[in-house]
């Protein structure tokens, strides 16, 4: 008896390997990332390296149906004012406890960095255009192999 399994997108591919063999599952997520990580290097290498933790804070990450990018952080949370600019908030709070805090004077009232506002971005997006062909190819790569290892047929 010979199965035929039609998929058209990612969730529709998750369910029938879910069907099929549920360890595939993993396999692919991972192959995905690998997709996804070849836009995070590239964004790694075009990030400003100051100090190097906007460019380590960027990766792949992969939930469920979806693999996306994240970036910045607790440890970078200007990632967005580098990469779409505007202004920084104030660095200090502006709270009179705050101000009264030793050590808080005329600085607590300097003001944020301004950047020009790019609404594409100035590095993830830009990636993302470059490196289109490339994540399509390992994408369906990631596609063929777990369709190949669940037994189903890729066209």
């Amino acid at each position: 008896m010979i199965a035929e399994v039609n998929v058209t997108g990612l969730r529709e591919l998750r369910a029938a390997l879910r069907k099929v063999d549920r360890s595939i599952l993993p396999e692919l997520r991972e192959g995905l990332k690998e997709a996804a990580n070849v836009v995070v290097r590239d964004v790694q290498a075009h990030v400003p390296h100051r100090s190097g933790r906007a460019a380590s804070s960027v990766r792949s990450v992969a939930g469920g149906n979806t693999i996306y990018l994240k970036a910045g952080g607790a440890r970078v949370p200007y990632f967005g004012w580098l990469d779409f600019g505007g202004k920084l908030p104030n660095k200090y709070p502006r709270t009179k406890k705050a101000l009264a805090a030793p050590g808080f004077g005329p600085v607590a009232r300097a003001t944020g960095a301004s950047r020009a506002k790019l609404r594409d971005g100035r590095y993830v997006y830009p990636a993302i255009r470059r490196n289109t062909p490339l994540i399509v190819e390992k994408a369906a790569e990631a596609f063929d192999d777990a369709a190949a290892k669940a037994g189903l047929q890729s066209t």
